[in-house]
């Protein structure tokens, strides 16, 4: 790889388009893999930027929901993006029903034991003495990359 040092990271504007966005993103892979950038720099970079950003936007949440509430209508379009409003809806206790309690309570149970199965090379047998059969595979496990902020 060539020298990292003295390089600007990523620069873009409050104007950019989801296009253009897009874009820049394929440009900096690019330079990645032309050795113009580190990999693992642009991925700090970007993990501290999202986090800066996010923060930012949680931080001063009650301010963008007051500035948003002056225009008129739903949505508002400022600086290539969409303002818009919306309700999460209610999210019911249903572990406050004794019976649905019970209920997902025997469905994590069979679950662990579902998973037993798949993972032993023996037979295994339920409470009631039937056989639990080997389920399907959904989806294979992935190998994922976590980039901490320290």
């Amino acid at each position: 790889m060539s020298n990292f040092k003295n390089k600007t990271m990523i620069d873009f504007n409050k104007e950019l388009s989801k296009t253009e966005i897009e874009d820049l993103a394929d440009i900096t892979v690019e330079n990645i893999g032309n050795g113009l950038l580190d990999p693992l720099e642009v991925a700090a970079y970007c993990k501290k930027g999202i986090a800066l950003y996010e923060m930012i936007i949680k931080k001063s949440y009650s301010l963008i929901v007051s500035e948003k509430e002056r225009f008129e209508g739903n949505d508002l379009s400022r600086y290539s993006c969409k303002f818009s409003l919306s309700s999460t809806g209610e999210r019911l206790n249903y572990e406050d029903d004794e019976r649905y309690a019970n209920i997902s309570g025997t469905l994590k149970d069979r679950q662990n034991l579902l998973k037993t199965a798949y993972k032993s090379n023996e037979l295994i047998y339920d409470a009631d003495g039937a056989e639990v059969p080997k389920v399907a595979l959904k989806s294979p496990s992935k190998q994922i990359l976590k980039i901490e902020i320290k």
